[in-house]
């Protein structure tokens, strides 16, 4: 057998005892080899094992070169087959040891065989192993490129290191503006989480942005969302800063639309302190007086909608602007967009100290659906 009980291959010099054959005539039958007393010499099963008599037995001495300064191991398809079963099976759940132990053993196979299942590798990895360590980077370094799922992935915060993060944003360049946008809010997100605010995710986000004024929109509305939240004000500030140094004009388009919210958020106090002491037609004749004020007209016309960079709120509508019954008073303004060229009404709902969050992720999975 060239290869050992381990599954390695044999390497070096070989002895290998050779069984007689019977001399001359025809090779007998098994039935007469049993009652020939030579015919326990011979090797009657055909097995591979050496003769055991070794000192008369001819030898054959054969030498097989070393092919690698590493063992051979002969590729074990139950080992194979148990590997992809954890694999598929387990999701990103938590592994039993000797699962750990054939994943990390078995590192190359997954490259080459399962390279989608990084992550399940990145989990075992022993990250205060040097020698662990060194050898999954290396191996990163010649990780086929991953799908954009795969890649998202990689972005939790269970990987915290940077060059993880650089290997999932090379495979997330080819995400078209579209799949961008679908997935912007969880990435804005995953900016918390990094270790550093220099990183590939922020030069990647900000030079899509950069390169298209929708994800630029979102991009600040998403970072501006959160400013008051003490851990990632610094950090989400000096993001905003990057993209305003990089586009000026936009933001004072951006400015407009900030400006606009934060008067919409003083009437909105003003309308739920007025609504407690007032009956609601008394109340909406006050909301209409305190946006017929020259402030607010001038902050409220004219610019381009929060939800949507490409609806143009031109005129607001005053008479037609109210508000509604439940108990946070959202506003309804209404815009008249005759000067924008469409003719039509534009309604807004403006809606102050309920944490939008899980609305967000309902609209977002909606658009999902949609695109899928």
């Amino acid at each position: 057998m060239l290869f050992d009980y381990k599954d390695q291959l044999k390497t070096g010099e070989l002895c290998l005892y050779m069984w007689p054959s019977v001399p001359g005539g025809p090779r007998p039958s098994r039935e007469r080899l049993l009652e020939d007393e030579k015919g326990d010499l011979l090797n009657p099963m055909g097995i591979v094992h050496s003769n055991p008599n070794t000192e008369t037995a001819v030898t054959l001495v054969i030498y097989l070169p070393k092919v690698s300064p590493h063992p051979v191991y002969y590729p074990a398809l139950e080992k194979k087959l148990q590997l992809q079963g954890i694999l598929d099976q387990r999701g990103l759940g938590e592994l039993y040891e000797h699962e750990k132990d054939l994943v990390w053993k078995m590192r190359h196979k997954v490259q080459e065989h399962f390279p989608e299942a990084v992550a399940h590798l990145l989990l075992v990895t022993k990250w205060n192993k040097h020698e662990d360590v060194a050898q999954m980077l290396y191996l990163l370094c010649s990780w086929p490129e991953l799908p954009v799922l795969n890649a998202l992935e990689l972005l939790d915060f269970s990987f915290p290191d940077c060059h993880v993060g650089s290997f999932a944003i090379r495979s997330l360049q080819k995400l078209t503006d579209d799949e961008l946008f679908q997935c912007l809010l969880e990435l804005v997100q995953v900016l918390k989480y990094k270790s550093y605010l220099d990183c590939e995710l922020t030069q990647f986000l900000l030079d899509r942005a950069l390169a298209n004024r929708k994800i630029g929109h979102f991009l600040f509305w998403h970072l501006r969302s959160e400013m008051h939240v003490p851990s990632v004000a610094l950090r989400f500030g000096l993001i905003m800063e990057a993209y305003f140094r990089g586009s000026t004009h936009h933001m004072k388009v951006l400015m407009k639309q900030a400006e606009a919210l934060s008067k919409l958020k003083a009437l909105s106090d003003f309308v739920k302190v007025s609504s407690q002491k007032t009956t609601k037609p008394q109340t909406k004749e006050l909301m209409h007086l305190y946006m017929r004020q020259d402030t607010y007209l001038e902050a409220l016309s004219h610019l381009q909608s929060p939800l949507d960079p490409s609806t143009m709120l031109a005129e607001v509508c005053v008479e037609r602007c109210t508000f509604m019954d439940s108990k946070m008073k959202p506003l309804w303004i209404m815009y008249s967009n005759k000067e924008a060229g469409s003719g039509d009404s534009v309604g807004i709902i403006f809606k102050n100290g309920d944490d939008l969050r899980q609305d967000m992720l309902t609209l977002q999975m909606i658009q999902l659906m949609d695109a899928l």
